[in-house]
């Protein structure tokens, strides 16, 4: 019920529906009205829902259409091992199938492994000091044999309602299972250990036979007491060691060693360095190998002497080719005035130069 502004028309409208009307009355503004009694309700007026319609019938379901028939099955791919033959040393291995495509037999060539030489048993030289290096890696493994082909695919079905697929048939696998290092002589083999569908190949490598010994050529010389050394000259080992063979030769209280053949030789040297009487300090000191009047390089030893106190172990080991014979090597000090004992050498003809 609203209140219109005075003068206005009154009204009476319906917000609410024909069958339950809700009148809304706005009377004008104008002089208050007498306070009437209640109205009394009117009885809520009664209608009748009209009846749902009847549901048509459904209509019949259609007929399944024919399955089509199974794919045809793919056979099975087979893998065998053949002919194993030993090759000559130095020959290309080869896997050749002498089977077919479908059903494979491998046939291995495998060469036998070429005879080494053996290289010298050389005799201990005196330890010396330095880092131990590193081991070298382990050689690669040796590839895996050929995989064996794969089965044919199924046909497919005919085309209709689709029927199953047919079931393709199983790839064949090779592995390499067990390689054996067999003995000097003896016959290569490879073997199957898993099943023709699966095959796991066990390999027998026969080793190469051992070559002979070659001889040994050394000579070792030392020297004791301590003795004096100035910059620029050779050290002096009074005493002959060991020595085997024609290699190498040095005359007793002399610094120079000669080299009567060529070849590869390892030089072993270590001593004992301290400053001599009536140096200025630091006093720097290096001790090294010369060949035909060359420093060798990869042989410099240097030590800064602070005090007459002080001491220094030096020590070296290189290989020295000597293509031209003969040849003269000499440990060498450089510095100051100093003083070396205990010094030892030793040099070894480990092989032959090509």
């Amino acid at each position: 019920v609203t209140t219109g502004d005075p003068g206005a028309q009154a009204a009476v409208t319906n917000s609410g529906t024909e069958l339950v009307a809700v009148l809304d009355r706005r009377p004008p503004k104008g002089a208050p009205f007498a306070t009437g009694p209640a109205a009394v309700p009117g009885a809520t007026g009664i209608g009748v829902t009209g009846a749902t319609g009847a549901t048509g019938p459904t209509g019949p379901t259609g007929p399944t259409g024919p399955t089509g028939a199974d794919g045809t099955q793919g056979t099975a791919a087979t893998v065998q091992v053949g002919t194993v033959t030993t090759g000559d040393p130095g020959t290309q291995a080869a896997v050749t199938n002498s089977g077919t495509e479908q059903d494979a037999v491998l046939d291995f060539v495998i060469p036998q492994g070429a005879t080494g030489a053996t290289g010298p048993a050389g005799v201990t030289g005196a330890t010396g000091i330095g880092v131990t290096g590193a081991t070298g890696a382990i050689g690669a493994t040796g590839p895996a044999g050929p995989t064996g082909p794969t089965g044919p695919t199924g046909a497919t079905g005919p085309t209709g309602p689709t029927g199953a697929d047919g079931t393709q048939g199983t790839a064949a696998t090779v592995q390499v299972g067990t390689v054996t290092t067999g003995d000097p002589g003896t016959q290569a083999a490879v073997t199957n250990s898993g099943t023709e569908q699966n095959a796991v190949l066990d390999f027998v490598i026969p080793q190469g036979s051992t070559g002979s010994a070659a001889p040994v050529e050394f000579f070792t010389a030392y020297s004791t007491p301590a003795q004096s050394g100035t910059s620029g000259g050779g050290l002096v080992f009074d005493r002959n060691g060991a020595a085997n063979g024609d290699a190498v030769a040095h005359t007793e209280n002399t610094a120079v060693f000669t080299v009567q053949e060529p070849g590869f030789y390892a030089v072993n040297f270590h001593g004992t360095i301290a400053p001599a009487s009536g140096v200025s300090f630091p006093s720097s000191t290096a001790i090294y190998l010369q060949q035909q009047g060359t420093a060798v390089d990869g042989t410099s030893v240097s030590n800064t002497f602070q005090a007459a106190t002080d001491t220094q172990n030096a020590a070296f080991s290189q290989i020295v080719p000597v293509t031209t014979a003969p040849a003269t090597l000499e440990v060498v000090g450089e510095g100051g005035d100093y003083l070396y004992s205990d010094s030892a050498i030793s040099i070894y003809k480990i092989g032959e130069i090509s």
